[in-house]
């Protein structure tokens, strides 16, 4: 893999909005509960790289989307902040690329999802997006990693199920690819966390707005291989081992 292998500290993260609880920043990961999101404060070029981390459904409602995935807004300055958010859909925010790492409809089903072309329509992975969807079994939490060639292609792995371009729905072109290459390269990615009703994968599982308030989600284990593309430079798997091992 290329690049610096981080690590990051609850510093290192930042509350993107909160609505009845603020989320809970910690060591390689989250927890937020009812509404609201979380983000790293800096933006990384994913390319030849991945991030990998555990995930935690159990505690979502049906008809919540809870969820991770990447933005890439431009000029973060000092680091991210709520006020910079972009995303893939056509909505009041600003456009930019999206990678919808995983969106689940609460502790049910999920998608994985890719929205590189502005605008609805189904030209290509748009505001509808290239989409992957699938059912739980009954296991809502989960290992993932998330793969990213120097081309700008990307695989998604969910304990064992291989999520790629051939899984996608419209499936990605390579000028999808070629879009998020440009744009990792350019201005990275910010991993973004959120929780919220409104919208939800997976119509099997339901598409009634669950109760917000009482869903809670994690993220843990968070290691991101990559470089640096904008913002502060968190901390890294060997300055936390390094630690580690002064204390043990």
């Amino acid at each position: 893999p290329s690049g610096t292998e981080y690590c990051p500290a609850a510093s290192d993260l930042t509350v993107a909005y909160s609505t009845d609880h603020m989320p809970e920043l910690r060591d390689q990961g989250w927890h937020i509960n009812a509404g609201g999101g979380v983000a790293t404060k800096s933006a990384f070029n994913l390319l030849g790289g991945s991030v990998e981390f555990d995930i935690d459904f159990d505690g979502v409602p049906q008809g919540v989307n809870a969820n991770i995935y990447t933005i890439s807004p431009g000029n973060i300055g000092g680091g991210y902040t709520g006020d910079k958010y972009c995303d893939g859909a056509t909505n009041k925010s600003p456009w930019c690329v999206e990678v919808d790492w995983i969106e689940s409809n609460g502790n049910c089903g999920g998608a994985t999802t890719l929205h590189t072309v502005p605008g609805p329509g189904n030209n290509g992975c748009t505001a509808w997006g290239c989409r992957s969807q699938y059912q739980y079994h009954g296991k809502s939490s989960f290992h993932m990693k998330i793969t990213y060639g120097f081309d700008g292609s990307w695989t998604t792995y969910r304990d064992g199920q291989v999520i790629s371009r051939d899984s996608m729905s419209p499936r990605p072109l390579d000028s999808d690819f070629e879009k998020l290459r440009s744009t990792y390269s350019n201005v990275g990615a910010v991993i973004y966390s959120s929780q919220w009703v409104g919208w939800v994968p997976v119509d099997a599982c339901g598409t009634t707005p669950g109760n917000l308030g009482a869903a809670s989600f994690a993220v843990s284990n968070l290691r991101i291989t990559g470089s640096v593309s904008q913002g502060p430079t968190p901390r890294t798997c060997f300055e936390l081992d390094k630690k580690l091992h002064q204390s043990s």
